[in-house]
């Protein structure tokens, strides 16, 4: 078998600002703050060939109307995907995979960490099947990201997503988010906003040289806009029933595979999670997957998040200040491939629009219960059963 003929098991697994307006007097404080969210991604690599852009759009606002909830976002034409898209209320809403095993509660977990040819000492951290199962120990500790998963809103609010059962059509390659937006419903104020700068972020476009036997080097070109990168790699060894994990890290972790506030990556930068954004190079070490199967390479880089609000925030807002209603939109640009895979960035379909720095308004702190967190880990570990 050709060693790039696409292992489909292990793809599966794989595939899981400011502005501050002048004002003399705080606004008055709305009594439900309607969000709208935004999570745009630019994918590369294998995934990159089926589908070079992903979006996932959430509204939620109360109280929420009596009888059948509506709501659609006019979109701007460089969109390429009609003048609006509708926005239901999904039928079922779970957290995504990833996290506590099933089954399958024999398979070891083995970390490995760092930019270096070699294993460095203190590695691997192996985590038995029990801390697995439960969730525990140095498994919930080595997780690295917050996530934006929201979870389901309160009971009385209206809740849509896109895509969904009526529409979920693919994003096309060029597709932009630059100009006017406007998200209407019977249970939301009416969002207008604009997005001058934001954009997807380009493609990563990312080399892996060597072989699983010795150290595999990883470059990248830069990501104009990103904020951080990320590398993670992983595979199996069947006879073992070990999951083998390495991450760019400087620290024991476990990585951090989805969208994350761009706050929230500067601070994982600083504590060494997350690769600065001059960064082009990593390593990972020799003979770490030397009797494994199916390796595969992840790449991630984090854009600056677009924050707006309506009104704005003002000067000096006291701590239970709340809009009418916020917009979030994430940008993260993610590659995927197996060691020694040629570069298939010409194979992608398409381009995704430059980038350029915005300056819109941050957003007032959120919290509570229905404001979950995504789990740490967001792909299911090859040999685990979820």
């Amino acid at each position: 078998m050709s060693r790039f003929k696409l292992n489909s098991v292990f793809i599966a697994l794989a595939l899981g600002v400011f502005i501050v307006s002048p004002a003399a007097a705080a606004p008055k404080a709305a009594t439900n703050t309607a969000e709208y969210q935004i999570l745009a991604t630019t994918m590369g690599g294998l995934q990159g060939m089926q589908a070079p852009l992903t979006l996932e759009l959430d509204a939620r606002g109360a109280p929420a109307p009596a009888g059948t909830q509506q709501a659609q976002h006019a979109i701007p034409p460089g969109m390429k995907m009609g003048k609006e898209l509708p926005l239901l209320r999904p039928e079922q809403h779970s957290a995504p995979t990833g996290g506590v095993p099933g089954s399958q509660e024999s398979w070891t977990l083995k970390i490995y960490w760092g930019c270096s040819k070699e294993v460095q000492k203190g590695q691997p951290i192996i985590i038995s099947p029990q801390d697995m199962k439960s969730g525990k120990g140095q498994f919930a500790n080595l997780a690295g990201g917050k996530g934006v998963w929201k979870g389901a809103p309160p009971a009385g609010w209206g809740w849509g997503q896109w895509p969904n059962r009526q529409s979920s059509i693919p994003v096309p390659g060029g597709a932009s988010l630059k100009g006017d937006h406007l998200v209407t419903g019977n249970y939301l104020p009416e969002i207008k906003f604009n997005i001058a700068q934001h954009d997807f972020l380009p493609p990563l476009s990312v080399k892996t040289a060597g072989d699983p036997k010795t150290s595999i080097g990883i470059s990248w070109q830069p990501v104009r806009g990103a904020v951080g990168y990320f590398a993670y790699a992983m595979a199996a060894n069947q006879a073992k029933k070990e999951t083998i994990i390495w991450t760019s890290s400087s620290k024991a972790s476990m990585g951090i595979m989805m969208h994350e506030h761009s706050a929230h990556v500067k601070e994982l930068v600083r504590g060494g999670i997350v690769l600065a954004p001059d960064k082009t190079d990593c390593n990972i070490p020799a003979g770490i997957f030397a009797d494994a199967e199916g390796a595969m390479v992840m790449m991630f880089a984090w854009g600056e998040d677009y924050w707006m609000s309506y009104p704005p925030k003002p000067n000096n807002a006291p701590k239970d200040w709340k809009p009418d209603w916020t917009v979030n939109a994430l940008f993260m640009s993610r590659w995927m491939g197996m060691p020694g895979m040629p570069d298939m960035e010409e194979m992608m379909r398409g381009a995704a629009p430059e980038y350029e720095e915005e300056k819109e308004e941050s957003p007032p702190a959120r919290g509570g219960k229905n404001n979950r967190s995504r789990p740490g880990i967001s792909l299911p570990l090859p040999g685990l059963k979820f």
